[in-house]
């Protein structure tokens, strides 16, 4: 008897193991930590940036994000916030979107929330801003070309002044063939231990 329980756990925690590599559902979050919780860390898990502020309770309707801010003078070259190793279908539709409030007299050269894959130049999402001082949503639909290699979901700012907060960072697929096709990115050993 005993060793037909260990076989069923070790059948069961494979079968679990499968199942975390499997597609994701339509609707669910392909990203790791859209919603930019923390667990007892200064800034979100699963995601790298540097010289970033965190709100726990900063984003619309209370809930956390990210402030890229640069009140010196003149303005700001770059900065990014990233999650890379996410996969993507060549096949169904996908859509990338977050909530986004421009303030403190915000201007940017360039700005995007987008998805691009290794080695390739061209990216989708979204490079428009919304009106400066409101939280807005904003998102785009696409199909994903290139299915070979990972995926990185990168939000940058260049040339930039002021403040800008992101929240509710979100990539969807739209449908099965998508769905099919994507995979979450991997935490790593470190990023996934228990805390105490």
């Amino acid at each position: 008897m005993k060793n037909v329980t260990v076989l069923l756990l070790a059948v069961l925690a494979s079968m679990a193991v499968s199942s975390a590599k499997a597609a994701v559902a339509v609707g669910e979050n392909i990203l790791i930590n859209g919603a930019l919780e923390t667990d007892q860390q200064d800034l979100p898990l699963g995601w790298s940036m540097e010289r970033l502020g965190y709100d726990l309770a900063g984003g619309p309707d209370g809930i956390p994000c990210v402030t890229f801010k640069y009140s010196g003078g003149g303005t700001y070259y770059h900065r990014e916030m990233k999650q890379s190793g996410i996969r993507l279908s060549s096949q169904g539709r996908y859509r990338i979107s977050a909530w986004v409030r421009p303030r403190d007299g915000f201007c940017a050269q360039g700005f995007k929330l987008c998805i691009s894959a290794d080695g390739e130049k061209t990216s989708h999402g979204v490079t428009e801003l919304p009106p400066v001082g409101r939280w807005t949503k904003v998102s785009n639909e696409f199909s994903f070309v290139k299915a070979k290699g990972d995926c990185h979901f990168t939000v940058s700012v260049s040339e930039f002044h002021g403040s800008l907060d992101i929240a509710d960072l979100r990539l969807e697929a739209l449908d099965e063939a998508a769905a099919a096709g994507a995979e979450k990115a991997k935490l790593s050993k470190y990023q996934s231990a228990p805390r105490i």
